[in-house]
């Protein structure tokens, strides 16, 4: 309550909070201000998928860095992967993926299922990481002979099974699962090697008979 003479206590209107907006600075004595740069200030940096932008340091502070990484929402040859919001999305979903210990006590196929398309979304959004890196092997390789690599192939196989009988899963099932998933990233690097280096297709050029 305000008494006579003393300036009243005004209550600042709050708005929700919207994903969809960007504060225009955020002022932390740690990291200094974050500021939306002009498009000129953001250096890509070729074939990574990440880029810098600027960050101001407020006066008198010492920023931690000049630049902030983050990566751009596109990838190799047009394709769409991973966002940085869905990689966040899955590592905090790690921490609630179901256990070996829950399965043993799950007593109804509601529980099983459930537990099921949990695990197969954490799967799918680690595959699809591990394509984006295929895709990776595919432009830095220079001799597409190199694409199909059976030493490697291997070595990938057996480091699963190896992983596989460290947790106490069924070894066979395991490795027929990496031999498929090999070969399948194989494949899909073949194809992408070759799409890498496609020739530029230019306009049709017209001769006019003279």
């Amino acid at each position: 309550m305000s008494s006579a003479g003393s300036t009243p206590l005004t209550s600042r209107p709050t708005s929700p909070l919207s994903t969809d907006i960007t504060p225009p600075g955020i002022d932390t004595p740690e990291m200094g201000t974050y500021v939306q740069p002009p498009q000129s200030t953001f250096n890509s940096h070729p074939g990574t998928g990440l880029a810098s932008i600027a960050i101001t340091p407020l006066p008198g502070s010492t920023p931690q860095s000049s630049s902030m990484p983050f990566h751009l929402p596109h990838g190799f040859g047009g394709r769409h992967p991973p966002t940085q919001s869905h990689l966040n999305q899955s590592l905090s979903a790690a921490d609630m993926l179901p256990t070996p210990e829950e399965a043993l006590k799950a007593s109804t196929m509601s529980e099983v299922r459930k537990a099921i398309d949990t695990l197969d979304r954490e799967i799918v959004t680690l595959l699809g990481t591990r394509l984006r890196f295929i895709e990776a092997a595919a432009r830095i390789k220079e001799d597409r002979g190199k694409v199909r690599d059976e030493w490697r192939k291997q070595n990938v196989i057996d480091k699963a099974v190896k992983r596989a009988g460290e947790v106490g899963m069924d070894e066979k099932i395991l490795r027929e699962v990496y031999e498929a998933l090999v070969e399948g990233c194989i494949e899909y690097e073949g194809v992408r090697w070759d799409e890498f280096r496609k020739p530029h297709q230019d306009a049709p050029m017209v001769v006019l008979d003279e």
